[in-house]
């Protein structure tokens, strides 16, 4: 059932497939509300959450199968929310849903995802210019990490003014990435789906 102030609030649908894959047959909903900044970047914003991800994907300059969302979440309203890993996902193109790759997984593949990380620590254009200046600087969740304590869940409430950041990373399959439309999705409390093109 839709909530009246969540727009992307959908029905998810399918079985489970091998691994962290799973079918998913759920439309992107209200694409009026969500607005293509640029290439890779896309804004959204109802009347509860304010949303923008930015991917980084490379063809030839990374590992291939490597694809890196950088994504702000700021609470305009309403009561805190909270954003655990498990509530994060990507659709491809087929309908296939991925979850993010593990820890160990990350951190075998640290070599491989430095070019990326680079990209988006050195890019001109991040998420936090969305957002009013000073509210989101560093990455404040860290769901991936290369040493330290990682998260597992991150809560974030409209009294702080502040909005939650950090990389989210996904890994192919089939060892590369197909062009065409992904959704990023962001379950739990927000149920935001984002769609992600991919050239």
């Amino acid at each position: 059932m839709r909530t009246p102030c969540l727009a992307f609030a959908a029905l998810l649908a399918g079985a489970l497939l091998a691994g962290d894959a799973r079918a998913q047959d759920a439309p992107i909903d209200a694409p009026d509300l969500v607005n293509r900044v640029d290439r890779d970047t896309v804004d959204y914003q109802d009347d509860r959450v304010h949303v923008v991800a930015k991917h980084y994907y490379f063809q030839g300059a990374h590992d291939p199968r490597w694809l890196l969302i950088d994504v702000a979440v700021e609470v305009t309203s309403g009561d805190a929310l909270t954003i655990a890993r498990d509530d994060i996902s990507i659709v491809l193109p087929d309908g296939v849903e991925l979850r993010l790759t593990s820890q160990r997984e990350y951190r075998r593949a640290r070599a491989e995802l430095l070019p990326m990380r680079l990209a988006l620590h050195m890019h001109l254009d991040t998420v936090r210019d969305h957002f009013p200046a000073g509210s989101c600087g560093d990455h404040n969740f860290r769901f991936f990490v290369d040493s330290g304590i990682r998260q597992t869940l991150v809560d974030a409430s409209p009294v702080f003014g502040e909005c939650l950041r950090g990389d989210l990373f996904f890994a192919s399959p089939t060892g590369a990435w197909n062009s065409g439309t992904h959704t990023l999705v962001i379950g739990g409390d927000t149920n935001v789906r984002l769609p992600i093109e991919i050239q």
